[in-house]
């Protein structure tokens, strides 16, 4: 593998360094893993102890004297990358390549987004070219980094909804079997006397407690109704969060699986086109 270098200024002040897509893809795949500790996690990044560690690892694996600053701008770069390439494929009438990552536009499109934004046009035709490789972890990274409100997403969450979601049904349960219902006016029973010294039962009005709690019933029903309509849209809500968090963690353990795979095997360097092929 080829290792990314750094050059230094004629005033002797370290330039940017170059990155090959392995290293890019470490770099992300270390931040991704001390987000998930918590003891190594912010609200928004990663403590500093957890950036030392990660520039401690990275430099050993790929033999480089790369420093903390470099290493938290790369990864500023790389998320801006991220939200470009999910600005152009979030278009209307965009699509994506399944294989390849690319986004798919016709090419009148292609040229007016280019006029567009000239000052990112270089990044622009690479995506056109290559697509964006680090999709799916960044995707990853920035549901769980940087979404807030509405649009946060992570696996924590998801599983303190799926839990009151499940306490939500139980209680639904318990009140369905505390309710009794009944039907026509109340009745209340009294003795009474019918001149002959006969007791007999006569039907009496509804009593304002009986009133009281026809009220109650009434009430609890249309409550239970507006319950039942929330809880079918928690459960729409869980499920398709469900369901995009297993799509983009299945594509990341793809692509970790088939790093993995390369780096046993030190003569043949992982590239855009194998994690792209990882995804399929």
């Amino acid at each position: 593998m080829a290792n990314a270098t750094t050059t230094s200024n004629a005033n002797g002040s370290t330039a940017r360094a170059s990155w090959t897509e392995m290293e890019e893809h470490d770099l992300l795949d270390k931040f991704l893993d001390a987000r998930n500790d918590r003891s190594m996690a912010t609200d928004k990044g990663i403590k500093s102890k957890a950036w030392s560690t990660l520039v401690s690892a990275l430099n050993k694996k790929h033999g480089r004297t790369l420093e903390k600053g470099q290493y938290k701008s790369k990864y500023t770069r790389l998320m801006q990358d991220y939200d470009l390439y999910k600005y152009i494929t979030s278009l209307s009438g965009v699509g994506v390549c399944p294989d390849t990552g690319k986004p798919m536009m016709d090419d009148d499109v292609w040229g007016q987004l280019l006029e567009s934004k000239p000052k990112q046009r270089a990044k622009l035709t690479a995506f056109r070219q290559n697509g964006f490789p680090h999709a799916t972890i960044c995707s990853l990274i920035a549901e769980d980094a940087r979404a807030t409100g509405s649009h946060a997403t992570t696996v924590t969450a998801l599983a303190a909804g799926l839990r009151d979601l499940e306490a939500s049904h139980d209680s639904s349960d318990e009140d369905e079997k505390s309710v009794t219902t009944s039907t026509g006016a109340a009745q209340s029973m009294r003795p009474s006397s019918n001149g002959e010294g006969v007791t007999i039962r006569t039907s009496l009005p509804p009593t304002h407690h009986e009133r009281v709690d026809r009220i109650k019933r009434i009430r609890g029903g249309a409550c239970k109704s507006n319950r039942g309509k929330r809880k079918r849209k928690q459960d729409d809500d869980v499920a398709k969060a469900l369901t995009s968090l297993m799509r983009v963690t299945t594509k990341y353990m793809k692509t970790k699986m088939a790093a993995y795979d390369k780096e046993n095997d030190p003569s043949d360097e992982l590239t855009g086109s194998d994690i792209q092929q990882a995804l399929v």
